[in-house]
């Protein structure tokens, strides 16, 4: 999967020409950053995609991984019917699965965000899907939901495979809302990761103007990443990253950091 765009091929992707997708960055319209010691333009994933969701552009060759992709194995029909009328077609596919084996192949065409579980399918079973899936690369961080009854809970379930547990009878709009919730973190982490591979080598930079007790600022056009956006406050400042490994440490250390400058976006 793509997940940093050119202006080229974000121009592509919207039928316009690159000036114009440059226009929207230059703008603050489209968020990205710059390539250090260049004006070479790059945009997220995320941000291009909801770019065109605002303006109700097309997603094109964008919208099946917009997509959330829910999975249901074995989960009762009337559950089923109200989940699907609950997760909105435009924003989430869903399909459904009786069995294990129906599971397997849902699994690979679909490759789910997220798999509910319902262990009134039988719990051996059911635990066997939910361990499967998460020895499988592919599925390692999908969300798991299982649905359970009061013998489920009062033997003793090894929860670990799984994110979240509903005991029935539950409320289903407190299941598609938590579902909503869970699937949004992971696709947030997974722009987070891509965003912070792009940062390792250099600084990170938002808007405004420096304040003091901020980091100094590299040279211009080196070892900088500027953000198309500003802080939340009414006075945006710039946060900045050393752009010198020696300072930066390991790659965890800089994911965190990063990770915790993009939360004030």
């Amino acid at each position: 999967m793509k997940t940093i765009f050119t202006t080229g091929q974000v121009a592509k992707i919207c039928k316009v020409a690159p000036r114009t997708v440059s226009k929207w960055f230059d703008s603050g319209r489209l968020r990205g950053y710059r390539i250090p010691g260049s004006q070479d333009r790059r945009i997220p994933r995320e941000h291009l995609i909801r770019f065109l969701k605002e303006h109700g552009m097309p997603l094109g060759e964008l919208e099946d991984e917009a997509m959330g992709k829910l999975l249901l194995v074995g989960v009762e029909s009337g559950v089923r019917g109200q989940l699907m009328d609950l997760m909105p077609p435009g924003d989430y596919k869903t399909e459904a699965a009786s069995s294990g084996f129906e599971a397997g192949i849902r699994a690979e065409s679909l490759h789910p965000d997220c798999v509910v579980i319902d262990f009134g399918m039988g719990r051996h079973e059911a635990s066997l899907i939910a361990t499967n899936l998460r020895k499988n690369n592919d599925y390692a961080d999908a969300v798991l939901v299982a649905l359970l009854s009061d013998d489920d809970t009062a033997s003793g379930l090894d929860r670990t495979p799984f994110n979240e547990t509903f005991r029935k009878p539950f409320d289903t709009a407190l299941l598609a809302e938590r579902v909503r919730t869970l699937v949004g973190r992971k696709k947030q982490l997974a722009w987070e990761n891509s965003l912070c591979s792009g940062f390792y080598e250099g600084a990170l930079l938002i808007g405004g103007t420096p304040r003091s007790g901020d980091r100094p600022i590299p040279e211009k056009g080196r070892g900088c990443l500027k953000i198309g956006t500003r802080c939340r406050d009414s006075a945006p400042r710039f946060l900045s990253l050393a752009s010198d490994r020696h300072w930066i440490g390991d790659r965890n250390s800089t994911n965190a950091v990063v990770k915790k400058i993009l939360r004030v976006l």
